[in-house]
């Protein structure tokens, strides 16, 4: 159905509102989801850290212990 002469001013105003609105709408999710990408790669970060440091941990752990008649005494 043909829109008539008098509306179509009123609706491309309308569909510029409404196309700056999703505009605004994709910069924000665009800008979430660069702050998600950025908290990810932090945690990663961090997993990888503690994760070689419990590995370490774990390895020491598992060191035979020493013998005490070869340890100095504290006094030394």
């Amino acid at each position: 159905m043909p829109t008539p002469p008098g509306n179509l001013p009123d609706r491309l105003n309308d569909l510029e509102l409404l196309f700056t609105h999703l505009q605004r709408s994709v910069q924000d999710l665009d800008d979430v989801s660069l702050d998600r990408e950025k908290r990810v790669s932090r945690l990663e970060s961090q997993f990888k850290n503690l994760n070689t440091r419990l590995s370490n941990l774990g390895h020491a752990l598992k060191q035979p212990p020493t013998d005490p008649k070869d340890e100095k005494p504290p006094h030394y």
